[in-house]
């Protein structure tokens, strides 16, 4: 993976932003049923690839506070579930990558996006039954806008933190109000 990002990055000129947000299929992975393999698997694209991107990619960036590195997790980080301790775990650690992120590779800025759950083709392994049941927990039950995001939704974030030279090792929450709402 890393040969991968460094040869990416190798073929591109200076840049001003690097946005991270590809994630996988979910990993649901209860703790006492998983091993060290599934672990680190599950964290290849959600935490391994976005510190080797933040690695390679910032010595393509242009120096200086118009310039970031803006990271995607979600709000599993601060709203836990049962059964999904290792996931969280990866999530919570793009929350310390982004902060020190913004400190080593000062003066580029460095940032997280933070959305709850956004109607993408990461959903699509349900079935049309369990994603009725899913909007229904997560959205109308589980945000205040009573609705499951939809991809429409999240990029005005992104283009704020690319926009604002001021704002740096911070979380930008775009959850619909789920941070509000109890378990």
């Amino acid at each position: 993976m890393e040969d991968d990002i460094q040869t990416l990055f190798s073929k591109t000129g200076e840049l001003t932003h690097i946005v991270f947000t590809a994630s996988d299929k979910l990993a649901n992975l209860v703790l006492q049923e998983a091993n060290l393999e599934v672990i680190q698997k599950a964290g290849m694209v959600r935490f391994f690839a976005p510190v080797l991107v933040a690695k390679h990619g910032s010595k393509r960036l242009s120096r200086g506070p118009a310039s970031s590195i803006t990271l995607t997790t979600g709000t599993v980080l601060e709203k836990p579930m049962a059964d999904w301790s290792i996931i969280p775990s990866y999530a919570t650690g793009l929350h310390g990558m982004a902060c020190n992120l913004a400190l080593d590779l000062a003066p580029i800025r460095a940032n997280l996006i933070s959305p709850e759950a956004v109607e993408t083709e990461l959903w699509s392994s349900m079935t049309e039954e369990q994603m009725q049941s899913f909007k229904q927990k997560i959205g109308t039950n589980g945000t205040t806008t009573k609705r499951i995001g939809q991809p429409a939704d999240v990029p005005e974030a992104y283009i704020y933190i690319t926009k604002d030279r001021n704002y740096t090792g911070s979380v930008v929450h775009t959850d619909g109000g789920a941070l509000l709402v109890g378990h």
